[in-house]
């Protein structure tokens, strides 16, 4: 029988109006001395509603009272309900004492919790298993926020070497990165109306940036760049 089973089937008969979690620190209470008390201090109401339903565990608990057992006090505690208390507890843990009744139901019901807290004290924990990203125990909100982060930093490190590469392009080029030309003048017949005045400026060894979208960078060289 696990705690909780045990604690499920008490509740009802001898819990009276008291909390789940209050009552399952009675029990820890009646069956230990006070130099345990401690242990069980540190323990909180919500805790002890876990060990009422079974969503937590006993073990590390009954590892910390085990040295402060005293089934006598279970006992004595159960020996102070009324006969008919103590026969409806009968009733419902003879399926699992079959040799119990009301002269030694302390004795059966102190000597089952304790075999049920040695048991639990003698299990190890079970550690959560991991999935392939290590997402155990994570909300679906901290996966989602961990993926975000980690695309925003690919993205930072991707801007981060380009704006390197163009900087370390830039420091290596020539003192004179573009010389402009002037062009040669246009001319026509002399029968013909004078044309505007046109230049064509020619810039060498020009360097070229694009840049697309929200983070696409190009960087490219020309030989000459006329405008």
């Amino acid at each position: 029988m696990e705690f909780k089973d045990f604690v499920q089937i008490l509740h009802p008969i001898i819990g009276g109006s008291s909390s789940q979690g209050t009552f399952v620190k009675t029990l820890f209470d009646v069956i230990i001395t006070e130099d345990g008390q401690n242990a069980l201090d540190e323990q909180s109401e919500v805790t002890y509603r876990s060990y009422f339903n079974g969503k937590t565990g006993i073990s590390r608990i009954a590892k910390k009272i085990s040295p402060y057992i005293e089934t006598e006090n279970f006992v004595t505690y159960i020996d102070e309900f009324s006969d008919e208390t103590v026969s409806s507890l009968c009733d419902s843990f003879r399926e699992y004492l079959p040799e119990i009744d009301n002269f030694n139901a302390g004795r059966q019901l102190a000597d089952l919790f304790l075999t049920i807290l040695k048991t639990a004290a003698g299990t190890k924990r079970k550690s959560a298993p991991k999935d392939a990203n290590g997402s155990a125990g994570k909300t679906p909100y901290d996966v989602f926020s961990e993926k975000i982060l980690a695309s925003g930093r690919a993205m930072a490190d991707a801007w981060g070497k380009a704006m390197q590469a163009m900087a370390d392009d830039m420091s290596g080029a020539d003192t004179v990165e573009a010389e402009v030309v002037d062009g040669a003048e246009s001319s026509g017949a002399a029968e013909e109306p004078a044309q505007p005045e046109t230049k064509i400026q020619i810039i060498e060894k020009a360097t070229v940036v694009n840049q697309y979208g929200e983070n696409c960078v190009h960087i490219d060289h020309v030989d000459t760049f006329k405008l």
